[in-house]
């Protein structure tokens, strides 16, 4: 007979999470205001408290290791900025709250003969997220909004207010590829007091409403060819795909049925021709999102 590590494992992990308030706006929920970043309707279940998936051991593995990372970046560099005397850590973790907006950002950076500050925001990805054509995509949106939202936090920090340490006129993303494939890659982010402002002021708008609409499902076009066309398949949003709340509280952009992984029609000389084994529903749903006007098979 042996333990069930795995038992203690999932139950260790459960305990290390913490207790986060998901009844209350966080400073990462700016994201869902900008289209293809977030899902205002995934916002709404959660701030209402809907039922939603456990999580599974290697989610919480996935998120403890970023969190080890995270703490480990700052180990290993606040020693070389010491030493190179301009740059070191001022806060690390530091929590903040402003219009009823929490959050905890990574770390803020003081610079020793200004006194200036910048935030910082750790990202780990995995290494597909260094592709040469991703990369060119970063930072992304929801990653800046959320750097603003802790610089714009500090702003009426009465911590800062009392000190000689002036508020950030900036920030920066530091993304890490936690596979340790890659180099590590540093972009900066302006502040935008305003913008956040306002996207603070959609979130509750939305949260305050009805249940947002689901998500519209996308068409990815494979490789043309000469007989068939383009070959299509029907996908779910990447939110939906890492939503916690689907098929407990939310049927997704893509009902069970819809679903695959296969190739559902082609698109060919302005007509959708669905394959015969296509789901049930797949003619419409691509029909509407082609925005064409197709002669049925």
């Amino acid at each position: 007979m042996i333990p069930s590590l795995s038992k203690a494992l999932e139950k260790g992990l459960q305990r290390d999470q913490g207790d986060r308030d998901n009844s209350v706006l966080h400073v990462s929920d700016l994201a869902h205001t900008i289209p293809g970043e977030g899902c205002p309707r995934q916002l709404w279940l959660r701030i209402h408290g809907y039922e939603k998936q456990k999580l599974t051991t290697g989610k919480l593995l996935m998120f403890d290791h970023g969190k080890r990372i995270h703490k480990r970046l700052v180990e290993v560099t606040n020693p070389v900025l010491e030493e190179e005397g301009e740059w070191g850590y001022y806060m690390v973790e530091y929590p903040m709250e402003f219009d009823g907006v929490v959050g905890t950002c990574d770390c803020i950076l003081l610079h020793h003969a200004t006194d200036e500050t910048i935030v910082a925001d750790f990202k780990s990805q995995r290494g597909g997220a260094f592709r040469k054509d991703r990369i060119a995509l970063l930072p992304k949106p929801g990653h800046v909004i959320q750097v603003q939202g802790y610089i714009r936090g500090l702003r009426d920090d009465s911590r800062f207010q009392r000190s000689r340490i002036k508020n950030p006129h900036g920030g920066m993303l530091f993304y890490v590829d936690r596979e340790g494939q890659n180099a590590a890659i540093e972009k900066e982010v302006e502040r935008n007091d305003a913008r956040v402002d306002a996207a603070v002021i959609e979130l509750r708008d939305i949260i305050a409403g009805s249940m947002p609409p689901i998500l519209t499902p996308e068409i990815k076009r494979m490789k043309k060819t000469i007989k068939m066309g383009t070959p299509l398949k029907l996908v779910m949003p990447w939110v939906c795909d890492y939503c916690d709340y689907i098929d407990v509280s939310c049927d997704g952009a893509l009902r069970k049925a819809q679903r695959t992984k296969n190739i559902v029609g082609h698109e060919l000389d302005d007509k959708f021709i669905p394959k015969a084994d296509a789901p049930a529903g797949v003619y419409a749903t691509v029909s509407e999102l082609l925005d064409e006007t197709y002669i049925p098979f």
